[in-house]
């Protein structure tokens, strides 16, 4: 027997089941029309080109700023709310505890006016994030710019200038190699990317 109240309740719109399917009833970040959740993005109807423009440069700057931006939130968040701030925000989330942990040491290393983002990896910043000296920090990161370097390149030519530490002979010839499966050529991919970005030798098998 279908009741009055079942009878009064509106239909769901195929955008809100899409949304629920994307966002799984947790926290969404909404940019106009468009909802980004846990599975993805959810789309309401058609919008005008130029919000789709500017979402797709929001989407691109969150892309290249993520690893830097969660640190600066985390070193914000403990500095104004100390052991408080891990008992609202799952640090998990955001990665394995040793990721993080380099993330926010270079978002603390690496002041906001050194960093070149638009043009370089959080790699690039990784590696001058030990250099103590910020303005020092700049001028690195601007001749990896000006010469267009990997970060291999960049961290051999810091090897080269003793800015820092050469490996000793014993550390040389030390080789360790981890084996990782990929369910896929595009995991793998990624994968390789991301390591040879790092200056780290990838063999496929």
């Amino acid at each position: 027997m279908v009741t009055a109240a079942a009878q009064r309740r509106e239909p769901v719109s195929g955008f809100e089941k899409t949304r629920a399917l994307v966002t799984q009833n947790r926290q969404a970040l909404k940019l106009g029309d468009f909802v980004i959740g846990v599975n993805g993005m959810a789309i309401q109807g058609k919008p005008p080109i130029e919000l789709c423009g500017k979402v797709g440069e929001t989407l691109g700057i969150v892309k290249q700023s993520m690893q830097m931006a969660i640190g600066d939130f985390i070193n914000w968040l403990e500095a104004n709310y100390g052991e408080q701030a891990s008992q609202v925000v799952d640090y998990g989330t955001f990665g394995d505890d040793r990721t993080v942990l380099v993330w926010r040491w270079v978002a603390e290393k690496v002041p906001l006016w050194v960093r070149r983002l638009a043009e370089l990896s959080f790699s690039h910043h990784q590696l001058v994030a030990s250099v103590d000296d910020a303005n020092e920090q700049a001028i690195w990161l601007q001749r990896a710019i000006d010469q267009k370097w990997s970060t291999t390149q960049l961290k051999q030519a810091m090897k080269d200038a003793k800015v820092i530490q050469n490996r000793t002979s014993a550390e040389k010839d030390a080789q360790y190699w981890l084996l990782v499966q990929c369910e896929t050529e595009i995991d793998l991919k990624s994968l390789m990317d991301r390591m040879q970005q790092e200056g780290r030798t990838c063999r496929p098998k």
